[in-house]
Protein backbone atom coordinates (compact mmCIF):
# COMPACT_ATOMS: atom_id res chain seq x y z
CA UNK A 1 0.00 0.00 0.00
CA UNK A 2 1.79 3.29 -1.14
CA UNK A 3 1.81 5.90 2.29
CA UNK A 4 1.79 8.86 -0.19
CA UNK A 5 0.87 9.65 -3.80
CA UNK A 6 0.59 12.38 -5.83
CA UNK A 7 -0.79 12.41 -9.45
CA UNK A 8 -0.20 16.39 -9.85
CA UNK A 9 -3.70 16.60 -11.06
CA UNK A 10 -5.18 19.77 -10.28
CA UNK A 11 -5.10 23.50 -11.73
CA UNK A 12 -1.67 24.72 -13.27
CA UNK A 13 0.38 26.99 -10.90
CA UNK A 14 3.97 28.72 -11.39
CA UNK A 15 4.34 29.15 -7.15
CA UNK A 16 3.08 26.23 -5.47
CA UNK A 17 3.12 21.98 -6.78
CA UNK A 18 0.71 21.79 -3.19
CA UNK A 19 -1.37 20.30 -1.90
CA UNK A 20 -0.32 16.90 -3.21
CA UNK A 21 -3.66 14.76 -4.26
CA UNK A 22 -3.43 12.28 -1.54
CA UNK A 23 -4.80 14.77 1.42
CA UNK A 24 -1.65 14.73 3.33
CA UNK A 25 0.87 16.72 4.36
CA UNK A 26 2.12 19.81 1.85
CA UNK A 27 5.85 19.13 -0.20
CA UNK A 28 8.51 21.09 1.05
CA UNK A 29 11.28 22.34 -0.73
CA UNK A 30 14.35 22.51 2.09
CA UNK A 31 16.99 23.45 -0.39
CA UNK A 32 15.04 25.96 -2.43
CA UNK A 33 14.07 26.97 -5.72
CA UNK A 34 10.12 27.19 -6.93
CA UNK A 35 8.26 23.86 -8.01
CA UNK A 36 4.92 24.20 -9.99
CA UNK A 37 2.13 22.31 -11.88
CA UNK A 38 1.89 22.37 -15.52
CA UNK A 39 -0.82 20.88 -17.72
CA UNK A 40 -1.06 18.20 -15.02
CA UNK A 41 2.22 17.54 -14.38
CA UNK A 42 5.04 18.22 -11.57
CA UNK A 43 7.59 20.17 -12.70
CA UNK A 44 10.65 22.71 -11.28
CA UNK A 45 9.71 26.48 -12.24
CA UNK A 46 12.61 27.79 -11.15
CA UNK A 47 15.37 25.46 -9.89
CA UNK A 48 18.65 26.20 -7.79
CA UNK A 49 21.33 24.06 -8.01
CA UNK A 50 20.30 20.25 -6.34
CA UNK A 51 16.72 21.40 -5.82
CA UNK A 52 14.65 19.23 -4.60
CA UNK A 53 11.21 18.74 -2.36
CA UNK A 54 9.76 16.10 -0.51
CA UNK A 55 6.84 14.75 1.51
CA UNK A 56 6.57 13.72 4.48
CA UNK A 57 6.06 9.87 4.84
CA UNK A 58 6.92 9.16 8.73
CA UNK A 59 8.71 6.05 7.02
CA UNK A 60 12.51 5.41 6.25
CA UNK A 61 12.17 2.09 4.44
CA UNK A 62 10.28 2.78 0.98
CA UNK A 63 9.78 2.49 -2.46
CA UNK A 64 10.44 6.01 -3.67
CA UNK A 65 8.63 5.70 -7.37
CA UNK A 66 7.77 8.15 -10.32
CA UNK A 67 6.73 8.57 -14.00
CA UNK A 68 9.23 10.56 -15.58
CA UNK A 69 6.79 12.14 -18.41
CA UNK A 70 9.60 14.20 -19.92
CA UNK A 71 12.83 13.37 -19.10
CA UNK A 72 15.02 16.46 -18.45
CA UNK A 73 18.65 17.03 -18.39
CA UNK A 74 19.12 16.99 -14.65
CA UNK A 75 16.54 15.57 -12.85
CA UNK A 76 15.86 12.77 -10.06
CA UNK A 77 14.41 11.26 -7.03
CA UNK A 78 15.82 12.14 -3.51
CA UNK A 79 14.99 10.08 -0.34
CA UNK A 80 16.32 9.73 3.40
CA UNK A 81 16.11 13.19 3.02
CA UNK A 82 16.65 15.23 6.73
CA UNK A 83 17.39 18.84 5.40
CA UNK A 84 19.31 20.59 2.53
CA UNK A 85 22.28 19.01 3.71
CA UNK A 86 21.64 15.36 4.07
CA UNK A 87 19.96 12.87 1.73
CA UNK A 88 20.35 10.74 -1.12
CA UNK A 89 19.42 11.10 -4.97
CA UNK A 90 19.06 9.32 -7.43
CA UNK A 91 20.20 11.26 -10.64
CA UNK A 92 18.13 10.88 -13.62
CA UNK A 93 18.55 12.12 -17.49
CA UNK A 94 18.37 10.88 -20.72
CA UNK A 95 21.91 8.74 -20.13
CA UNK A 96 22.18 8.20 -16.07
CA UNK A 97 21.27 6.73 -13.48
CA UNK A 98 23.66 7.87 -10.72
CA UNK A 99 22.80 7.30 -7.06
CA UNK A 100 25.03 10.03 -4.68
CA UNK A 101 24.91 10.74 -1.16
CA UNK A 102 24.49 14.12 0.62
CA UNK A 103 26.49 13.66 4.13
CA UNK A 104 26.89 17.20 5.52
CA UNK A 105 26.71 18.94 2.94
CA UNK A 106 28.62 16.67 1.05
CA UNK A 107 27.80 14.77 -2.31
CA UNK A 108 29.88 11.21 -2.72
CA UNK A 109 28.80 8.74 -5.34
CA UNK A 110 27.55 5.49 -4.46
CA UNK A 111 26.42 3.52 -7.63
CA UNK A 112 25.68 3.94 -11.40
CA UNK A 113 23.80 2.09 -13.87
CA UNK A 114 26.52 2.48 -16.35
CA UNK A 115 25.25 3.44 -20.36
CA UNK A 116 21.76 3.62 -20.40
CA UNK A 117 18.92 5.21 -21.77
CA UNK A 118 16.09 6.80 -20.27
CA UNK A 119 12.57 7.85 -21.94
CA UNK A 120 10.07 9.90 -21.50
CA UNK A 121 7.32 8.19 -19.64
CA UNK A 122 10.19 5.72 -17.71
CA UNK A 123 9.05 4.55 -14.48
CA UNK A 124 12.03 5.15 -12.25
CA UNK A 125 11.94 3.60 -8.52
CA UNK A 126 14.52 4.42 -5.50
CA UNK A 127 14.30 1.28 -2.77
CA UNK A 128 15.34 2.01 0.51
CA UNK A 129 15.55 -1.18 3.08
CA UNK A 130 16.07 -2.02 6.22
CA UNK A 131 19.33 -3.66 5.63
CA UNK A 132 20.08 -0.41 3.61
CA UNK A 133 20.19 -2.35 0.47
CA UNK A 134 19.77 1.05 -2.14
CA UNK A 135 18.12 -0.43 -5.49
CA UNK A 136 17.81 1.72 -8.66
CA UNK A 137 14.81 0.34 -10.75
CA UNK A 138 13.86 1.24 -14.58
CA UNK A 139 10.38 0.13 -15.65
CA UNK A 140 10.45 -2.52 -12.77
CA UNK A 141 14.22 -3.64 -14.00
CA UNK A 142 16.75 -3.50 -10.99
CA UNK A 143 19.64 -1.41 -12.81
CA UNK A 144 22.08 -1.49 -9.72
CA UNK A 145 22.17 -1.72 -6.18
CA UNK A 146 24.51 -1.02 -3.52
CA UNK A 147 24.56 -1.31 0.70
CA UNK A 148 24.65 2.55 2.14
CA UNK A 149 23.35 3.21 5.83
CA UNK A 150 23.46 7.64 4.74
CA UNK A 151 20.58 8.91 6.03
CA UNK A 152 18.41 5.55 7.48
CA UNK A 153 15.91 7.24 9.30
CA UNK A 154 15.22 10.16 7.86
CA UNK A 155 11.20 9.98 6.33
CA UNK A 156 11.16 12.87 3.62
CA UNK A 157 11.34 11.55 -0.05
CA UNK A 158 11.02 13.40 -3.22
CA UNK A 159 11.87 14.66 -6.61
CA UNK A 160 14.87 16.28 -7.43
CA UNK A 161 15.96 19.38 -10.10
CA UNK A 162 19.53 20.76 -10.76
CA UNK A 163 19.09 24.02 -12.41
CA UNK A 164 17.16 22.48 -15.49
CA UNK A 165 13.26 22.96 -15.90
CA UNK A 166 12.19 21.10 -18.64
CA UNK A 167 11.82 17.62 -16.58
CA UNK A 168 7.89 16.74 -15.89
CA UNK A 169 6.92 14.44 -13.28
CA UNK A 170 3.77 12.31 -12.63
CA UNK A 171 2.31 9.50 -10.79
CA UNK A 172 4.77 10.25 -7.60
CA UNK A 173 4.33 7.39 -4.75
CA UNK A 174 6.31 6.69 -1.73
CA UNK A 175 5.02 3.29 -0.71
CA UNK A 176 6.36 1.40 2.76
CA UNK A 177 8.28 -1.71 2.31
CA UNK A 178 8.32 -2.50 6.24
CA UNK A 179 10.87 -4.55 8.45
CA UNK A 180 12.78 -6.92 6.09
CA UNK A 181 13.88 -10.28 7.55
CA UNK A 182 10.26 -10.21 10.20
CA UNK A 183 10.17 -13.62 11.08
CA UNK A 184 7.37 -13.02 13.81
CA UNK A 185 5.26 -16.14 13.94
CA UNK A 186 1.56 -15.46 14.31
CA UNK A 187 -0.29 -16.69 17.63
CA UNK A 188 -2.82 -19.56 16.59
CA UNK A 189 -5.61 -20.19 18.36
CA UNK A 190 -7.21 -23.32 19.20
CA UNK A 191 -10.42 -24.18 20.18
CA UNK A 192 -11.43 -27.91 21.09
Amino acid sequence: MSNRTDNFTRADSSVTMNPPSDGGANWAAPTGGTWGIATNQGRAVSSTSQSVIALEASLSNVDVQCTFATVGSDGGLCARLADDANYLVLKVSGTALTLFKKVANSFTQIGDAGAITISNNDVIKLRCDSANLLNAFQNGVSKFSVTDAAGSTNTQHGLRDNADTNGRFTVFSITDLGAAGDTSTPILNFMF
